[in-house]
């Protein structure tokens, strides 16, 4: 005579959060920082936003007899591990549920600003020509009237909008 076990057993597979966080980090999908000068953004010198993007371009990439002097690829690139720490802590909240998307993306523009102005202010640049130090009365480049320093934005978007 044969004798037969039955053995039945359930899974539950529980969410303890997971979905959530995952929700939460898609959210970030599709989102960027865009730091400089936007057209549209303010300005409370006597030159308009694109007058600023217009000497930041001359500036960044040169221009004529001007040498390039950039602040803006540069203070990424010199700053991209304190950039990746920055995303990570930003996105680690975001999961976390602590901060939302928007938040975060501010966090980082803000961040952005800190890194460009650091780069203006205290930048190793090519010295400026004695005719321009003597026009100007000093001999730091990018900071002749502080206007270019102040204006430097950023805007929180999507890509392809």
């Amino acid at each position: 005579m044969a004798s037969f076990i039955t053995v039945t057993s359930r899974v539950e597979d529980r969410d303890l959060g997971w979905k959530a966080i995952k929700a939460r980090i898609r959210s970030l999908n599709g989102r960027l920082v865009d730091n400089g000068f936007p057209e549209d953004g303010k300005t409370s010198g006597r030159y308009s936003m694109v007058q600023m993007a217009d000497v930041a371009a001359k500036n960044e990439f040169g221009s004529g007899s001007a040498p390039a002097r950039s602040f803006l690829r540069s203070s990424f690139d010199s700053g991209i591990k304190n950039t990746f720490r920055a995303i990570k802590k930003n996105v680690e909240l975001v999961g976390r549920g602590t901060i939302s998307a928007e938040n975060a993306m501010q966090n980082l523009g803000k961040f952005s600003v800190r890194q460009i102005r650091k780069r203006i202010q205290f930048g190793r640049f090519t010295p400026l020509a004695p005719a321009t130090i003597a026009k100007k009365g000093h001999s730091t480049p990018l900071l002749e009237t502080g206007q270019m320093f102040e204006t430097v934005q950023f805007k929180v978007g999507r890509f392809g909008r």
